[in-house]
């Protein structure tokens, strides 16, 4: 995955759809850097790599909640983060 800052709304957008809407894990990782790592707060557990990532997206987060209809809506834009040197 390559970004640019003017993108970054529209993959995160892709993230979620394919996360939460399709539920793909294919699909999700495509979205994410080549070697992710989440680590899921709340339960204390996650992956590292592509694989461990698609490991606990599988069988743990991606599908596994109660199917009650979702709805998700933009609170702000991805603020781009710009450094430069000196």
């Amino acid at each position: 995955m390559t970004a640019t800052v003017d993108n970054l709304s529209a993959i995160a957008d892709e993230h979620v759809g394919d996360e939460f809407v399709a539920k793909d894990v294919a699909a999700t990782l495509a979205t994410m850097a080549a070697e992710p790592f989440v680590n899921h707060v709340p339960t204390m557990m996650g992956g590292v790599g592509a694989g461990g990532v698609a490991d606990f997206y599988d069988k743990y987060f991606i599908g596994h909640w109660q199917s009650t209809p979702r709805s998700f809506r933009s609170v702000a834009p991805p603020v781009p983060i710009v450094s430069s040197t000196r």
